[in-house]
């Protein structure tokens, strides 16, 4: 029963007043919450897996789902309990809680499943297991391998819970990564007819268990070296599918209702090879793909985690377009200021297929840069010609097609060409304080097609006379002064674009008041100056003749194309920026490598289980993963129970992902759903979520928000 509503003590002989009977209700009904709360969240007893019942033993697939004899789902809900494929050769935990305890943690949590890894070495060899790996269990003293792994699947399903032994490699130890030959199924030593030995002997171990339900045959198998790993194309050496066939048919000839759960490429990532060249067995309804995923296998989230969050993308995004746009405004505002003259189209083609070549020469680029760094890299050969060698070649073609046809238009047109990058000089007299409105009239000239058609019915005695009321030898003087690019001819109009910007200048300075200038003190010269200001600008407003076209609007050309470029690369940045960390890229992405084969009505159509995932922060990454699993349904094993691993070196992610060798040594399992005493849950966080995806279906809710990069690291996103 909830506690009794608390009441407020109050002086002997007085009455209550309102108030304190509305803080008595508050405090009250504040109390019954706190009391119901956990209550009911321990009473819900949707939120977990079910225990398969042994009548609905064995499994099989049914479209996307794995069901029972009764043709229900059964949901595999799994967690990964990892030791035993080390050179530990025992289940991780041993050593600090009994086995029967840590096996009733696992039903309590609301699993129903375990992946149970192990090695080809350890199931071959059968060694015997240091007393200090199993030191809470005195009497497993003197065991073997083997001994140990049939006790711990033997507790496993006495508690109901289904078991999945996964050959996670041959040589006992840790995988995995690209510079361990442990991504084949054959290895020195252990070749493909010892793998599927090894397999063979562990169905015929357990075939009498109906709770060992399948055999996960082989973990992350990627490219080693010059080894190109494929997917039905009839290789021995390099087809994976191939090989799984084979090795889930030997299971299956041992053990006819074993399920065979076949991994993907590219580390677990890649099953879409499998759309075109499903794994056909002997035994029909038995195959499961598996999939893995952790944060460093999407490239959207290792970029924010290990360069910078896209939060700063999309500042540079911004700052860039904000950079490129007021650009293009300036040269805009100089270019109108000149009348607004134009090249010739064939002129303007040169130059816009060039820069047009530029933008596809830097995305060919791009692609091709992920195609070198992935066959560097040896990982994922088949990730690499499919997801960016034909788009590299593709805008790689499209660039060649563009440059070509520049050249033939160039030599097609010769002077087009030649003077779009050496444009005429114009004309040898330029009216400075008039912007090049009273210049010698283009019209009248031939500037080999770079001139701007103007008409000849102009009233030349009017820009005559308007020209030489202005002109004097003073002015003259200062023209040939002039140093640099505004000295030559060629450059004529960023002359006047110089002359308009100091004039301005200097009737910016002339405020009203100041003495002299329009608006200020009148007089003789100020009132004729003011005079011919106002003569200036009407003339301007009634007639904006282009000036000629030269080589300083070719250069200003150039800028405004490459400040196009920015901008375009602004928007791309900024989109980029603004899509990379969302649900709709992970699921359109995941959709791609995998989620299309849980579409029902297709020859391909499968159940997928997520064998290997985990997190240690509940970020971007994280929740959109959990979101995921959740709308999809997906069958899991979370990666991992354990508190601790047993480590002989680690990858070093900022170089390479290459592996470090170390001394054994008890080092801390981050993703770990349990701390070091294999009893106390680490994260309640990280269990309350796997518990909304243990229902079936699926009733994970998402947090507020993801977790705080400031706090808790680029592991959070954003």
């Amino acid at each position: 029963m909830p506690p009794p509503i608390t009441r407020l003590r109050r002086a002997s002989g007085s009455r209550p007043s309102t108030r304190k009977m509305i803080l008595e209700l508050v405090l009250g009904l504040l109390i019954f919450s706190l009391w119901a709360l956990p209550c009911q969240t321990q009473s819900s007893g949707t939120f977990s897996a079910a225990l398969v019942p042994l009548d609905d033993l064995p499994l099989h697939t049914n479209g996307r789902y794995v069901v029972g004899r009764t043709g229900e789902r059964v949901k595999l809900a799994c967690v990964n309990w990892y030791g035993a494929h080390s050179q530990t050769f025992a289940p991780g935990g041993l050593e600090v809680r009994k086995m029967s305890g840590i096996v009733d943690t696992i039903v309590k949590l609301g699993f129903n499943c375990v992946r149970f890894p192990y090695s080809t070495e350890g199931q071959l060899y059968n060694p015997q297991v240091m007393d200090q790996f199993i030191a809470a269990n005195p009497e497993m003293k003197g065991m073997h391998f083997q001994d140990i792994f049939d006790a711990a699947v033997k507790e496993m399903t006495s508690r109901g819970l289904m078991v999945i032994p996964n050959n996670q490699l041959h040589k006992a130890g840790w995988c995995c990564h690209f510079t361990q030959d442990e991504g084949l199924w054959y290895v020195p030593g252990y070749s493909e007819e010892v793998w599927i030995e090894s397999l063979v002997n562990m169905t015929k171990r357990y075939k009498d268990n109906p709770l060992v339900v399948g055999m996960d045959l082989r973990n992350e198998v990627h490219d080693y070296e010059d080894t190109k790993l494929t997917w039905g194309s009839g290789d021995p050496s390099t087809d994976w599918a191939l090989a799984a066939t084979r090795a889930g048919n030997a299971v299956l000839a041992e053990n006819p209702d074993s399920l065979i759960i076949v991994n993907g490429l590219c580390f677990g990532l890649e099953l879409r090879p499998a759309k075109r060249h499903p794994i056909e067995l002997v035994e029909e309804n038995k195959v499961i793909y598996e999939s893995h995923n952790y944060l460093e296998f999407n490239p959207f989230n290792v970029f924010s985690e290990v360069i910078m969050s896209w939060a700063t993308v999309r500042i540079i995004a911004i700052v860039l377009l904000i950079a490129a746009v007021a650009a293009m405004a300036l040269l805009s505002l100089a270019w109108r200021s000149l009348g607004g003259p134009r090249p010739k189209p064939q002129a303007a083609a040169v130059t816009f297929g060039f820069w047009l070549f530029v933008l596809l020469a830097i995305l060919c680029a791009i692609f091709s840069i992920f195609v070198v760094a992935l066959q560097a890299v040896p990982a994922c050969h088949w990730w690499a010609m499919n997801d960016y060698f034909k788009p590299a070649v593709a805008v790689g073609t499209a660039a060649g097609l563009v440059l070509l046809t520049t050249f033939v238009l160039a030599l097609w047109q010769p002077k087009c060409w030649r003077e779009t990058l050496s444009p005429p000089t114009g004309p040898s007299k330029v009216d400075l304080e008039c912007s090049g409105e009273d210049e010698a009239d283009p019209g009248h000239q031939d500037f080999d097609g770079f001139g701007t058609e103007t008409t000849d019915g102009r009233d030349s005695d009017s820009a005559a006379s308007s020209s030489a009321s202005r002109e004097d030898d003073a002015e003259a003087e200062t023209t040939r002064a002039q140093t640099g690019l505004l000295g030559k001819p060629e450059y004529t109009s960023l002359r006047i674009v110089s002359k308009q910007l100091k004039a301005r200048q200097f009737n910016e300075k002339k405020a009203p008041g100041s003495g002299c200038g329009c608006g200020g003190s009148t007089g003789s010269k100020c009132a004729g100056d003011c005079e011919d200001h106002a003569s200036l600008t009407q003339k301007r407003k009634e007639r904006r003749r282009p000036v000629p076209w030269d080589r300083g609007l070719c250069c200003g050309l150039q800028c405004f194309c490459f400040c196009w470029m920015l901008f375009l690369a602004g928007i791309a940045l900024l989109i980029v920026g603004i899509l990379a960390p969302t649900y709709a890229v992970m699921s359109w992405n995941l959709d791609n490598q995998w989620g299309y084969l849980l579409e029902d009505g297709h020859d391909y159509t499968a159940p997928v289980w997520i064998g290997e995932f985990g997190g240690n922060v509940a970020g971007n990454y994280w929740i959109n993963l959990m979101r995921y699993l959740s709308e999809r349904d997906v069958d899991f094993a979370q990666w991992a129970l354990n508190g601790k691993k047993w480590t002989t070196g680690y990858i070093d992610t900022a170089h390479m992902g290459r592996w470090v060798p170390m001394t054994p040594q008890w080092t801390d399992e981050e993703f770990g759903i349990l701390a070091e005493d294999y009893e106390t849950v680490r994260n309640p966080w990280l269990m309350l979520n796997l518990r909304g995806i243990e229902a079936n279906p699926a009733q994970w809710r998402p947090p507020a928000k993801p977790c705080d990069r400031h706090l808790l690291g680029p592991a959070c996103g954003g």
